[in-house]
């Protein structure tokens, strides 16, 4: 249960600008908030957020709130709801404003990297918004633009983070060795998103069926048919023999 005497007030980026009795008004606690930020002048533009609300009345604040400088960061619990709706989240009216709002749009993708498909198309092809969202999460890359799903470095931060996120890379990207090892070792199943010469490539192979048995399906069919590949991904994963060519099944299905 919250303190009723108590209340501490930090930014978004985690300082302290406040810690002391509860004032008696939000009006009051904007006063002192903006005296320790030394902005009298930005005192209006002050909302404090309490968990995943905007405070109406100092009475429904918890002992731990935020203190956010623009009305419209204000939205960002709001707009973290949105994001977490996946593909069904769409924007309310009242919300659209925020697709334009850099800092608003930073705050969430660094707390939900999916918040990124609410951005503005300018926005989406902003490299340090979208390197924040898919440190977040990978998955994200398919939100960024066209220029910034064919930059490698972007694309291989994504990868590490969500290997299925190959699938949103460009196609010189998805040819890319590195950027493929990066993804299978993280979710071998992204082999499938590789390119086909990749799928052929027994080290790249070995990587996601090290990670992910049944990765196998996706190998070509010379490799399917490779003694120690088939034994590397069955034994990650027994069920992953039935990807292995009809001539190895029989071995396979021998103790070793």
């Amino acid at each position: 249960m919250a303190s009723l005497t108590h209340l501490c007030v930090r930014l978004l980026s985690g300082h302290l600008v406040y810690e002391g009795l509860r004032p008696r008004s939000l009006a009051e606690l904007r006063d002192k908030v903006a005296a320790t930020m030394g902005c009298s002048e930005c005192k209006e533009e002050l909302v404090f957020c309490s968990k995943d609300a905007v405070l109406d009345s100092i009475e429904d604040a918890d002992e731990q709130i935020t203190a956010v400088r623009d009305k419209v960061m204000g939205l960002l619990p709001e707009l973290l709801k949105y994001a977490s709706y996946g593909e069904y989240g769409e924007l309310p009216e009242h919300l659209w404003h925020a697709r334009e709002h850099r800092g608003l749009l930073l705050a969430a993708v660094a707390v939900h990297g999916h918040a990124l498909r609410h951005a503005s198309p300018e926005l989406r092809a902003d490299r340090v918004l979208v390197l924040a969202a898919v440190a977040s999460n990978g998955y994200a890359l398919r939100h960024a633009s066209p220029e910034l799903q064919a930059d490698r470095v972007l694309v291989l931060a994504a990868v590490a983070s969500n290997g299925y996120a190959l699938q949103y890379a460009s196609p010189e990207l998805r040819a890319d060795r590195d950027v493929v090892l990066a993804a299978v070792t993280n979710n071998g199943d992204a082999l499938q998103n590789a390119s086909a010469e990749l799928r052929a490539d027994r080290d790249v192979v070995l990587a996601a069926v090290a990670s992910n048995g049944s990765a196998l399906q996706h190998a070509s069919p010379e490799l399917r048919a490779v003694r120690d590949v088939v034994l590397a991904a069955v034994t990650n994963d027994v069920c992953a023999l039935r990807y292995a060519s009809p001539e190895l099944r029989p071995w396979c299905c021998r103790p070793w």
